[in-house]
């Protein structure tokens, strides 16, 4: 693996939620050039204790998340990535969406799936349906209710800000100011760092290392 792409995968790695880096369901893997499948790439369960490759839905192969991501820094030439092993048990659902992005834009057939989400969040979170919708009218003006509608993306992507940045941009308080410049940055990259900020602050979001 390049000195870059393991870069970016750390960089992922970081992005994970607590709630499944609680729990000792990890394990590593190896990307290799398919066999099957001309110019893509396989995943190949890996030991996160050896790097051998291993069968994932062994229990005994399992790892903490921390000892899964200590051997991928320790061996970045045998192992690429961590991987988490969805159970039955789990309160979790998986969902893969393959290149679901173009030029920043989420595509259709992904938003029908993302609105699904968004839904759910607005059935457990009375305070997130408005404001999504784009009422701004219990918070006093665009500006405060921009921050509360980030400070709720902050929380449900565990703060990541390219995912909050996408998703305030179908939402009801989208609207030009939001790309508008603040020195080098922009109104709406302001308002995520800020809102990330205080709900890592708040321990609503994990402060990741």
């Amino acid at each position: 693996m390049s000195a870059s792409a393991f870069q970016d995968v750390l960089a992922q790695i970081h992005n994970v939620p607590h709630e499944l880096q609680v729990r000792r369901q990890w394990i590593c893997y190896r990307a290799v050039p398919s066999k099957k499948r001309a110019g893509k790439t396989d995943k190949l369960p890996c030991s996160p204790f050896s790097g051998e490759v291993i069968n994932a839905h062994d229990p005994a192969q399992w790892a903490d998340f921390s000892q899964a991501v200590d051997y991928v820094r320790s061996h970045p030439q045998q192992v690429s990535g961590v991987g988490f092993v969805l159970t039955a048990e789990d309160p979790f659902v998986g969902i893969d969406l393959d290149n679901c992005v173009r030029r920043g834009e989420i595509k259709p057939w992904a938003m029908e799936i993302v609105n699904k989400l968004i839904t759910l969040m607005s059935r457990v979170d009375a305070e997130f349906d408005p404001l999504w919708r784009g009422d701004a009218s219990r918070y006093g003006g665009d500006r405060a209710a921009d921050a509360a509608l980030c400070r709720k993306l902050a929380y449900y992507t565990q703060g990541d800000a390219q995912r909050m940045d996408r998703l305030f941009r179908v939402g009801g308080l989208m609207r030009d100011k939001w790309d508008e410049r603040r020195g080098s940055d922009t109104y709406g990259s302001n308002t995520i760092a800020y809102a990330i900020q205080k709900s890592k602050a708040s321990g609503k979001v994990p402060p990741f290392a």
